[in-house]
């Protein structure tokens, strides 16, 4: 040997340490969680867009829309004198309140 090198021989594959195998999730339990995951989802969204319903429809905007269609409608004549879309106080109801 000559100096400043060292003597490395190669070890055989069996003798190398393997990293353990990480534990497979059972496919119960990733399709749960797809599902949750899903319906979290959906919920998140429907009281996304009630809520941009809500503070789109203000009262202001939605007297004049439920007259005009209320008139159509019925075929006569509709006055309100204020109409409110109601929803976190009638939680889980939609209301409209005339």
């Amino acid at each position: 040997m000559t100096t400043g090198q060292t003597n490395i021989s190669p070890t055989p594959a069996s003798e190398t340490p393997q990293a353990p195998h990480p534990r497979r999730r059972s496919k119960w339990i990733t399709a749960l969680k797809w599902i949750s995951g899903i319906i979290l989802g959906l919920a998140l969204t429907i009281v996304a867009v009630v809520g941009i319903a809500v503070w789109i429809l203000t009262p202001d905007r939605l007297t004049p829309l439920v007259e005009k269609y209320g008139s159509e409608m019925i075929d006569g004549e509709v006055k309100a004198s204020r109409v409110e879309l109601t929803y976190w106080s009638t939680f889980p109801r939609l209301q409209l309140d005339v």
